[in-house]
C-alpha cells in the first residue's frame, strides 16, 4: 500500500523523469503498432517511438542511480536493459517487508503513475504491475498458497515487464522447460539462486513406494497493467474512474469493500494460449520432471512473441496516455502536488499513519441541506389549521437514504436505526438535539450491537434505546433484547450497546414486522431515573409480527406481551441491564403483520392500528376500510372494537386500511399515523387519531414517493435563538433485493413551529460580525452555477428547476467583465485579503479558497451566470463550476440583450432607426428590421465573432402555405443546429421555422409516455385482422360527401409491425419533426410503432430524416410523404385508414383543413387521441368536457356554446372566440354526419386545453386533447 504521507519515503524524485517527451509520441504510436511480418523466423525489434523513448529515459535515470546497486540475474546490466528492469524493478527501502507480492518491488515503469495519483492526497494505491509478458504453469494438484513450489494454483517460469528480444529466446525456452524449486525462482537474483543450489532441500527418505504421475499445462499470456486504487470518496472513485474511460480503459472499474472504494485500473490488451504440457512423477510430495511435450512450433511460438511486444507497447501508450490526462485533470481542478520533502524515516511508518479518510465518522447535514418543497395546510384536534413548511433533502444523505428501519427520540438523541441501506445497513445516524446544526453522525454498529437489522423496531424510554426482533437474515429471526445508550464525550456523540439478560423463563417467539409501544404512566416510577449510579426501569408492550414468511398465513403470531426493563447508568456506562417478559394474551384472530400499537393510560387499554391478518390481504386491491380499532382492556384481558369517527377524506368514506406505516406518539392519546401501504399503493399522508375520542383525521399530504417502513418522531430543539417543533420522516424506498434496481426517498423534516429567528445561522452570523472587512464595498450576490456557453443556458436552467435548485427570485446575469467581480469557492467567506496570481499576473487571487477572479473565464468573452439556492452533486451539473460571487454596489448585473449589444457595437451606424428585434437562435442571429427601413453597410463578419455565431440573418414574418419565413442570409449559410430538452433539432432559417416559444408543448407531448396522463395512453391493443377494415367509403362534412378509395390487400405494406401493440401515430404538418422525434427518441417499437409524418415542404421533411439519425431514431419506425393532408386515403396512407390512436394537427392558424382526414385516419374500433392547434381570443371560459352523438348539442352544450356563436366562428375559425368550443362542436357535428358509422354512438371528451403562448395581442395559441372513443 502507499499514500501520499510516505510518497517520500518510496519514491524518488528523479524517476519522474523517465516520462519525460513521451506526450508527443501517444499520437504517432497507435498508428505505428500492430504490424508483423507473416513469415518472420525471430522476435522483431522495438520499432515504436514510444516505447524506445520510454526505455532511453530509463536508462538515462540508470546512469545517475549507479549501475552497481544492481545485480541482475544475468549479464552485464549496462548492456542489458530489459534484464535490469525485470530483475530488480524498484524496492521500497523500509516499507518492502510489507510487500506480499513474490518480486518484493514494485514495477519500475510505473512509478511516475502512482506518484501522480497518491500525491493528489485523494487515492492510496495497494498493488500493482505495469503489464507483463508470462509463462505461467498451471497446476490443479498442490493448490495450497503455503506451498512453496507451486502456491495457490501454478507458478511462473518465466516473467518479463518490457518487450522480448530474439535473443532471449534462449532464456525463454531454459526457463519453461526447467523444474523450479520454489515458485517466485523467476524473480531471483543470480546469488540467490546459487545460494539455493547448495540446500538440501531433499526433505525426509520416502519409506513407501508412493509415485504418482500428474501432467500440468503451461499457458503464455499477456496481462495489461494494473493498478488497485484506495478512494477517498464516491465522488473521488467516480470521478478517476471517469478519467479512465476517457483515455479508453474500457477494463477499469470500481468495487466496494467494507467501506473502502477500490478501483481497478486495467489495460484492455490480453493474450492467453497453451503452447506445453509438463509431465511429472511425485516423489516425498516433491515434482520430479519427466518431458516437456510442446503443442505448437517454434515458428508459432516468434509469432505469439511479436504479438506480445505489439500488445506491449500498446500497454505503455495506455498507462502513459493516462499519467499526461491525470497531470492536465489535477491542474485544471486545482489539485496542488506537493512539493518534495524529506523522507520518512521510521520502520513503523505504516502502523504510525492515521487513515486517509474515516468515512463512518462524518455528519449529515439536516437543517441546512433541505430545501423547501412543499407548503401544506396542517389541521388537527383543536389545535384549528396551520400553515407547515415541508423541507427535503437535497446533500449527500447515504446512510439516511435507508428502508425497512426504524427510528425513535431521546429527550437529547435521535437515532436511526437498521434497514437496508446498500445492501443491509450496518450503520446507526445519531443526532444530538443540542447541536443540531451538525446533523446525523454515522456510526459502525460494533460486535456488541444486534445482529437483527431488518424490520426490527425501536423505542426510548428518554434515556436509553431499546430494539427488539427482527430479522437477521432471511427467515431467520430474533427474539434478543438490546440497549443502546448514546452520549456526549468531549464533544463526540458516541454510542454504546448492550444485550439485556432476560430474566424468568418467559420469552417470545423470535419475530419480525411486530409492533411496540412504551406503556404510558402518570407518574415515573423512578424520579432520579436518568441520573448517575440510579436504578432506571420502564415497561413495554409488544405484540404480533412473523416468525418466518415461508408461508406467512401460518407464522403471523396473535401474542401480546410486557416487558419491563431495568437498568443502571454509572459513567457512560450502562450496569445490569435486564428484562423481564409477562405473557399477557394470545388469540388466533388477534394476528397482525406490520401493525402499530399504541397505549392509552386514561382506559388502560391498548389499541391496535392497522396491520394485516394475512397475504391476501396485502395482495388485495380492494384493502378493508379503516373503521375502527381493536381495543385490548389490560384489566380484564378482553379483545373489544372501537368505531372511529372520519375527518377530511372524500365522499367522507373511511380510508383503506394501512400497514407498514409509522404511528408517532404526541400527547396524551393524540398520534400522527404517517404514510403506509394498502390498496397495492402507497399513502403519501398523514392522519391524526385520537383514541380516546375514537377520531381519524386526514392532516395533510406529503410528497410522493414510498413512504413505508419509515422511521418517523416529533422533536423539538433550538436552532440558534429560535424553538422549532418538528416530524422528522426518514427512509422509505425499495431495496435492490427486492427490484431490479433500488430507489431509496430522502428525508423529510416537516416544520410545525418555528419563531422565525432562524434565518441564517447563529454561528455564520456571530463569525461575520467579527470581521473587519469593507461591507460597503462588495456585496453578496450569491451562488451561481456557471454557463460559458449560451445555448447550454435555457436546458441548463430546465435542468435546475427539474432538480429544485433554480433561485427564481433572482436572474440569470451576463457578465462581460469580471473586474467588477469577486469569486470565491461557495465556502469561503473571506472577500479583502487577495495575492498574485502566477497565471494572469493580477491580484485576484484569493488566499482563503485560492480563486482568481479574473482566471474565472475561459474561451468565451461573456459568461452567464445562473442563480441556484444551494449546491447539490447531482451528477449532470457535478462538471459545472460554481461560484459564490461578490458586486460592486454600482455594477451592473442586468442581462445585456441582443439588441443592445448590436446596437453598442455600431454607435456610429445609426441602427436604431432600422433594428426592430435581434434574438440568438441557436447558432445563429435573427435580425427583425423595421418595416420600411434601409439597413446600413456593416462587416456581419465581426458580428457572427461578436455574438460566436456561424449565420446572421434579416428575418420578416412567417407566410404562405409552407409556413416559410422572408429570410436574407447575411452571413454564413443559414443552417441551425438546436439541442432542447435532449432533443437535437436541424434546420435552416430560410427553409424552416422554428418556434422556441413552443418547447413546453413539445415537453409536454413527451411527457405524455411517462407521467400521469392516463386518459392519453392506448386504450386497447390492436391487432391488424383481415375482418375490419375501413368501414365506410366516404366522410360527409359541410354537406359535402369527401370520398375516400377502399383499401386493396396489394397494397398494405407489411402489416405485422402493427401487430407490436405500440401505437400508430399520423402527424400531418410534421415540419421538421417537432413533436415526432421527441415522441419517437423517448420511447420504442412497444410504445409507438409508428408514425406517418405529412407535411408540404419537401425541405422539412430532408430535415425530419435527418433529426431523426441525429437523435438515433430508427428510420423504420417513421414514414414521410410530401403531400397534401387532404390527399390522405386517396393518393397515399391507405395502410393507415382506421388505424391511427393519435393524430397531430399542429398548424397555426388554422388545422381545420385536416380534421377531415384526421377522421378518416382515426382508430374506428377503439378511437383515438387528437391534438388539435388553433387560436382563441379567450384564454379560459366555461366548457363542457364530454358529450356524445346521441345528444343533441342544443340540449347540453348551447348554453356554454350558442349555435350563434359557433357560426360565427366557422367564418373566421383563426380567430374564435373559445377554441375549444369550436372544436368540440364541430367534431360532434362530424362524427354525426360520419354516414359509415351513423350508427354508432361517439363520446367526445376534452382531456385538456393547454394554452402555449400568446400568438398576437388578444389571441391565444391553444391545443385541444379530443378523445374520441366509439360506444357499443
Amino acid at each position: 500500500m502507499c499514500d501520499s504521507r510516505i510518497v517520500p519515503e518510496i519514491f524518488k524524485d528523479e524517476l519522474e523523469s523517465i516520462y519525460e517527451g513521451t506526450e508527443k509520441y501517444l499520437l504517432k504510436n497507435l498508428n505505428e503498432l500492430g504490424k508483423i511480418t507473416n513469415k518472420s523466423k525471430k522476435v522483431n525489434e522495438i520499432n515504436d517511438y514510444l516505447s524506445n523513448k520510454l526505455y532511453e529515459n530509463v536508462q538515462n535515470v540508470a546512469k545517475k542511480r549507479g549501475w552497481n546497486q544492481l545485480k541482475p540475474r544475468c549479464g552485464d546490466s549496462s548492456n542489458n536493459l530489459m534484464e535490469y528492469i525485470n530483475s530488480y524493478g524498484y524496492e521500497t527501502g523500509n516499507t518492502s517487508k510489507f510487500d506480499k507480492s513474490l518480486k518484493k518491488s514494485i514495477d519500475f515503469l510505473l512509478v511516475p503513475l502512482m506518484k501522480l495519483i497518491v500525491n493528489s492526497g485523494r487515492y492510496v494505491t495497494t498493488s500493482s504491475c505495469s503489464g507483463r509478458i508470462v509463462f505461467f504453469e498451471k497446476d490443479n494438484n498442490f493448490q495450497n498458497k503455503k506451498n512453496a513450489i507451486y502456491g495457490r494454483s501454478g507458478r511462473i517460469l518465466y516473467s518479463s515487464h518490457t518487450h522480448v528480444s530474439d535473443s532471449s529466446l534462449t532464456k525463454i525456452t531454459e526457463s519453461i522447460e526447467s523444474n523450479p524449486k520454489n515458485k517466485s525462482t523467476c524473480y531471483k537474483l543470480e546469488e540467490d539462486l546459487e545460494e539455493e543450489e547448495t540446500k538440501d532441500d531433499s526433505g525426509p527418505a520416502s519409506t513407501e513406494d508412493n509415485q504418482v504421475e500428474i501432467e500440468n499445462e503451461v499457458l503464455l499470456k499477456f496481462e495489461p497493467f494494473l493498478i488497485h486504487v484506495d478512494c477517498n470518496t464516491l465522488e473521488d472513485a467516480l470521478r478517476l474512474l471517469n478519467i479512465c474511460k476517457s483515455v479508453g480503459l474500457k477494463q477499469s472499474g470500481l468495487c466496494s469493500s467494507g467501506k473502502k472504494y477500490i478501483l481497478a485500473i486495467r489495460g484492455n490488451n490480453i493474450l492467453e494460449t497453451p503452447i506445453m504440457i509438463k509431465s511429472y512423477k511425485i516423489e516425498n510430495n516433491k515434482p520430479i520432471l519427466l518431458k516437456n511435450q510442446y503443442l505448437i512450433s517454434n515458428d508459432y511460438l516468434i509469432h505469439l512473441m511479436n504479438t506480445c511486444n505489439i500488445k506491449m507497447g500498446q500497454n505503455f501508450s495506455q498507462f502513459l496516455s493516462l499519467y499526461h490526462k491525470l497531470l492536465i485533470d489535477f491542474e485544471t481542478n486545482g489539485v496542488i502536488l506537493p512539493k518534495p520533502v524529506q523522507p520518512i524515516e521510521n520502520d513503523n511508518v505504516f502502523k504510525n499513519l492515521p487513515k486517509i479518510s474515516d468515512k463512518n465518522n462524518r455528519y449529515i447535514d439536516m437543517i441546512r441541506s433541505t430545501e423547501l418543497v412543499q407548503r401544506e395546510t396542517m389541521g388537527f384536534g383543536y389545535e384549528g389549521e396551520k400553515k407547515v413548511n415541508i423541507m427535503s433533502f437535497y446533500g449527500e444523505c447515504n446512510q439516511l437514504a435507508r428502508t425497512h428501519c426504524c427510528m425513535a427520540s431521546s429527550k437529547n438523541y435521535v437515532v436511526v436505526y437498521g434497514g437496508y441501506e446498500k445492501p443491509k445497513s450496518k450503520t446507526i445516524c445519531v443526532c444530538d438535539l443540542n447541536e443540531i446544526e451538525r446533523g446525523f453522525k454515522v456510526i459502525d454498529i460494533n460486535e456488541h450491537g444486534p445482529k437483527a437489522l431488518l424490520d426490527s423496531t425501536l423505542i426510548s424510554d428518554g434515556t436509553v434505546f431499546i430494539t427488539f426482533g427482527g430479522r437477521i437474515s432471511g427467515d431467520k429471526a430474533s427474539n434478543d433484547v438490546y440497549m443502546l445508550y448514546v452520549y456526549n464525550f468531549n464533544g463526540n456523540i458516541e454510542t454504546n450497546w448492550y444485550k439485556c439478560k432476560v430474566e424468568g423463563e418467559n420469552i417470545p417467539t423470535p419475530r419480525f414486522r411486530h409492533s411496540m409501544c412504551l406503556e404510558k404512566v402518570n407518574k415515573r416510577l423512578n424520579d432520579d431515573e436518568g441520573c448517575d449510579n440510579s436504578n432506571s426501569t420502564f415497561r413495554f408492550f409488544m405484540s404480533g409480527g412473523a416468525s418466518s414468511c415461508s408461508p406467512l398465513d401460518d407464522n403471523i403470531l396473535g401474542d401480546i406481551w410486557r416487558s419491563t426493563v431495568n437498568y443502571k447508568i454509572h459513567k457512560n456506562d450502562i450496569l445490569n441491564p435486564t428484562v423481564k417478559w409477562d405473557f399477557l394474551f394470545k388469540s388466533e384472530y388477534l394476528g397482525l403483520f406490520s401493525g402499530s400499537l399504541a397505549h392509552s393510560a386514561s382506559e388502560n387499554c391498548l389499541y391496535f392500528i392497522g396491520g394485516c391478518e394475512n397475504l391476501d390481504e396485502i395482495l388485495n386491491p380492494e384493502f378493508k376500510r379503516m373503521d375502527h380499532l381493536i381495543k385490548f382492556n389490560l384489566d380484564n384481558r378482553t379483545i373489544d372494537h372501537k368505531s372511529l369517527l372520519c375527518k377530511n377524506y372524500e365522499n367522507e368514506e373511511y380510508p383503506l386500511n394501512r400497514m407498514s406505516h409509522c404511528c408517532v406518539p404526541l400527547e396524551n392519546d393524540d398520534y400522527f399515523l404517517v404514510g403506509g401501504f394498502g390498496g397495492l399503493a402507497f399513502m403519501d399522508e398523514i392522519c391524526y387519531l385520537n383514541t380516546t375520542e375514537g377520531m381519524l383525521q386526514k392532516v395533510m399530504s406529503i410528497p410522493k414517493g414510498t413512504r413505508a417502513r419509515m422511521g418517523s418522531t416529533v422533536i423539538s430543539f433550538k436552532y440558534g435563538n429560535c424553538n422549532h417543533k418538528e416530524l422528522w420522516i426518514i427512509g422509505g424506498g425499495v431495496p435492490a433485493m427486492l427490484n431490479y434496481g433500488s430507489f431509496y426517498d430522502k428525508p423529510l423534516r416537516i416544520v410545525m413551529s418555528c419563531e422565525g429567528l432562524c434565518e441564517e445561522d447563529p454561528k455564520n452570523v456571530a463569525r461575520n460580525k467579527d470581521t473587519n472587512f469593507e461591507t460597503n464595498k462588495y456585496k453578496i450576490l450569491g451562488l451561481y452555477v456557471v454557463v460559458e456557453d449560451k445555448i447550454l443556458v435555457k436546458s441548463l436552467k430546465n435542468k435546475l428547476e427539474l432538480l429544485k435548485i433554480f433561485d427564481k427570485n433572482r436572474k440569470i446575469f451576463q457578465f462581460n467583465d469580471s473586474g467588477n467581480y469577486l469569486y470565491h469557492s461557495i465556502a469561503c467567506e473571506n472577500v479583502e485579503d487577495f495575492t498574485k496570481c502566477s497565471k494572469c499576473s493580477n491580484k485576484n487571487l484569493c488566499i482563503s479558497c485560492n480563486i482568481c477572479s479574473k482566471c474565472c473565464y475561459s474561451t468565451y468573452d461573456s459568461v452567464f451566470f445562473l442563480p441556484v439556492k444551494n449546491i447539490t452533486n447531482h451528477a449532470d451539473i457535478k462538471f459545472l463550476s460554481k461560484y459564490k460571487v461578490y458586486s460592486c454596489p454600482d455594477s451592473q448585473t442586468r442581462i445585456k440583450k441582443p439588441k443592445d449589444k448590436l446596437l453598442s457595437i455600431f454607435k456610429d451606424k445609426g441602427l436604431e432607426n432600422s433594428v426592430k428585434n435581434v434574438e440568438v437562435l441557436g447558432s445563429n442571429l435573427l435580425i427583425t428590421p423595421l418595416d420600411g427601413s434601409d439597413f446600413p453597410e456593416i462587416d456581419w463578419e465581426q458580428v457572427s465573432r461578436e455574438f460566436k455565431v456561424s449565420s446572421v440573418s434579416l428575418v420578416g414574418e412567417i407566410e404562405g402555405e409552407e409556413r416559410r419565413r422572408q429570410v436574407k442570409i447575411l452571413y454564413g449559410n443559414g443552417d441551425v443546429s438546436i439541442r432542447e430538452n435532449g432533443v437535437t433539432y436541424i434546420f435552416n432559417i430560410k427553409s424552416n421555422m422554428f418556434s422556441k416559444g413552443n418547447s413546453a408543448e413539445r415537453i409536454r407531448i413527451q411527457k405524455m409516455y411517462f407521467a400521469e396522463y392516463k386518459d392519453h395512453r392506448k386504450v386497447n391493443r390492436f391487432h391488424c385482422t383481415s375482418e375490419y377494415r375501413v368501414l365506410s367509403s366516404y366522410i360527409e362534412f359541410d354537406g359535402c360527401l369527401e370520398p375516400i378509395r377502399p383499401v386493396k390487400d396489394n397494397e398494405l405494406k407489411d402489416s405485422s409491425k402493427y401487430e407490436l401493440g405500440g401505437e400508430i401515430i399520423v402527424d400531418f404538418f410534421c415540419g421538421i419533426g417537432y413533436f415526432t422525434i421527441p415522441i419517437l427518441k423517448f420511447t420504442d417499437e412497444k410504445i409507438v410503432s409508428r408514425v406517418l409524418c405529412v407535411d408540404v415542404n419537401p425541405t422539412a421533411i430532408e430535415y425530419l430524416e435527418e433529426n431523426a439519425k441525429a437523435n438515433q431514431i430508427d428510420l423504420s419506425r417513421i414514414e414521410v410523404r410530401v403531400d397534401n393532408c387532404q390527399n390522405f386515403g386517396k393518393t397515399y396512407g391507405f395502410e393507415y385508414i382506421d388505424k391511427a390512436d393519435k393524430i397531430l394537427l399542429g398548424l397555426l392558424p388554422s388545422s381545420r383543413v385536416g380534421w377531415i382526414p384526421a377522421m378518416a385516419a382515426l382508430n374506428k374500433k377503439y378511437g383515438g387521441i387528437l391534438y388539435i392547434h388553433g387560436l382563441s381570443r379567450k384564454k379560459k371560459g366555461d366548457i363542457i368536457e364530454s358529450i356524445t352523438t346521441s345528444q343533441s348539442w342544443e340540449d347540453v352544450g348551447e348554453p356554454f356554446y350558442t349555435t350563434k356563436q359557433y357560426e360565427e366562428d366557422k367564418l373566421h375559425d383563426s380567430n374564435c372566440e373559445l377554441f375549444s368550443m369550436y372544436v368540440l362542436r364541430s367534431f360532434h357535428e362530424l362524427c354525426k354526419k360520419h354516414t359509415g358509422l351513423s350508427h354508432i354512438d361517439w363520446r367526445l371528451h376534452l382531456l385538456h386545453v393547454e394554452t402555449v403562448k400568446q400568438y398576437s395581442p388578444h389571441k391565444y395559441h391553444q391545443v385541444v386533447d379530443l378523445k374520441i372513443t366509439p360506444i357499443f
